[in-house]
């Protein structure tokens, strides 16, 4: 038997190997060519940059094999997330064809299991994995009676109003004192806004950040544009109606 190499941060002596595996959206056989060499190179220069060893990594046209090794601190969660963050970013502007066939390029699922030590994935692995990603999303439409869509229309306006605070207080900020201020910050002052306006005690704590991450969300495609070297519009108030 081999003797097991360690590694070490400053907390933990590891050996913590994972085999992932993830496939493009719809099971489409977009992994070819070009597109899986570039695949290859975008997920070894993340793992380089986070410190993680790849032992195998196997691109068919429908579906990704990775055996990795990869600080327990860090995550391998996080570590995948950025693999298919990055990949998908990239390879959707390297290759405008994926635009054409994919909404987005990996589905939100994915397979992880420990591995002792590295080898390539069981046939009975492979088989689980594409019954897992044959799994459909559904969307349904709802029928509110009256008081439902009246309850409906309240949560949506109180959220119209709490969007444009956010974005007001962003602007203040910046124009008078050239503060930025974070997500973050706004999500803590949510219990104090609860207080001022009883109301928002009746709105789950999850939707009232939801609408702050949306706040987020404006300024970072307002300043990526920005950066691109684009004109674009400053984000704006939300009308009656418009949330």
């Amino acid at each position: 038997m081999s003797k097991i190499a360690y590694k070490s941060n400053r907390n933990v002596y590891y050996s913590c190997k994972y085999h992932v595996v993830f496939c493009p959206k719809y099971r489409r056989k977009v992994l070819i060519e070009g597109i899986a060499e570039r695949f290859k190179q975008i997920i070894a220069e993340v793992c380089q940059e986070h410190q993680a060893e790849v032992f195998t990594l196997e691109v068919m046209p429908d579906h990704v094999h990775l055996v990795v090794e990869c600080d327990p601190q860090f995550g391998i969660h996080r570590l995948v997330r950025l693999m298919k963050a990055r990949s998908s970013r990239f390879l959707r502007q390297e290759f405008p064809v994926l635009k054409r066939k994919l909404p987005t390029l990996w589905t939100n699922s994915y397979f992880v299991s420990t591995a002792g030590e590295h080898r390539s994935p069981s046939s009975s692995t492979i088989s689980r994995t594409k019954n897992m990603s044959n799994l459909k999303a559904y969307k349904y439409r709802l029928y509110p009676n009256k008081h439902q869509t009246e309850k409906l229309q309240w949560t949506l306006e109180r959220a119209r109003e709490l969007y444009n605070a956010a974005l007001q207080e962003r602007r203040d900020a910046y124009r008078m004192c050239r503060v930025s201020i974070s997500y973050n910050q706004q999500a803590a002052q949510l219990p104090e806004v609860k207080g001022i306006r009883p109301e928002y005690n009746d709105i789950h704590s999850q939707v009232l950040q939801d609408v702050l991450r949306r706040v987020k969300k404006a300024y970072d495609h307002f300043f990526r544009r920005v950066k691109a070297g684009k004109t674009p519009g400053y984000p704006v108030r939300r009308i009656v109606g418009s949330y």
